[in-house]
């Protein structure tokens, strides 16, 4: 059958917009095709930037917290350094109190900001390391709410998942940490947090020099975020 004059003479515009006039792609699926492209662009570029400033929170924990505990012993008379926990200056309903809470409440944000970075960096689905970093941030956040002495304070002591934090992380991110210092700094972490809790079970963590074995071995412990993070931001050209 014949096509009718109206059928042979059709108007070619929806041709025209599915293909240009030369036959190349029309400029309509183009523009559609450039903004999903610019969308997909900024995710990705908007999740960047997440990782970064969490990695960035990585570097807090240790100055942080070294720097607020050391002011809340300033603002404490008679406190001894080495000889006292900082979480006895909760119990002084001083300024000190206040200092000693914005130290564990501000590093643990710190340990747990972190720990969302490491799972954002796992090729895991369901990252234990994250999860490892994230309980022992809660758990000194706890450290800034509730007092000594009370099983709240730690999470009813969940902080001792920091013996296998460093460990898991550096499985899960070994992508990342694949130079020999990196082996290093998380053997150490991990043994000076094996030593440390030694030293409180058995009862031979001297008394006068208790405030210096937990500042010493927290500061081992929070030098593998830092170092790590930094490490990382350095490495990636696209997270700097």
């Amino acid at each position: 059958m014949d096509e009718s004059p109206r059928q042979r003479h059709a108007c070619p515009t929806g041709e025209m917009m599915r293909h240009g006039t030369d036959g190349s792609q029309s400029p309509f699926k183009k523009n559609k095709n450039s903004f999903e492209g610019t969308a997909s662009t900024m995710e990705i570029t908007n999740q960047k930037t997440s990782v970064r400033v969490m990695l960035h929170a990585g570097l807090l924990p240790l100055p942080w917290f070294i720097l607020w505990l050391s002011a809340a012993g300033l603002a404490q008379p008679g406190y001894s350094a080495l000889a006292q926990h900082g979480s006895e200056l909760l119990a002084s309903g001083e300024i000190s109190s206040v200092f000693m809470r914005v130290a564990a409440m501000g590093s643990g944000i710190g340990f747990i900001l972190f720990g969302f970075a490491v799972g954002k960096l796992s090729r895991q689905k369901l990252s234990l390391a994250a999860m490892t970093w994230i309980i022992f941030g809660l758990s000194m956040v706890s450290n800034g709410i509730w007092p000594m002495g009370t099983p709240m304070h730690g999470l009813y002591a969940a902080g001792v998942i920091n013996l296998i934090a460093p460990a898991i992380s550096h499985m899960e991110l070994e992508s990342w940490l694949d130079q020999p210092w990196h082996r290093q700094i998380t053997a150490l972490s991990s043994l000076a947090g094996v030593v440390y809790l030694w030293l409180n079970l058995t009862g031979n963590d001297p008394e006068s020099l208790r405030g210096f074995t937990q500042r010493a071995f927290f500061s081992l412990f929070a030098l593998w975020t830092f170092f790590i993070s930094l490490s990382i931001l350095r490495k990636s050209r696209v997270l700097v």
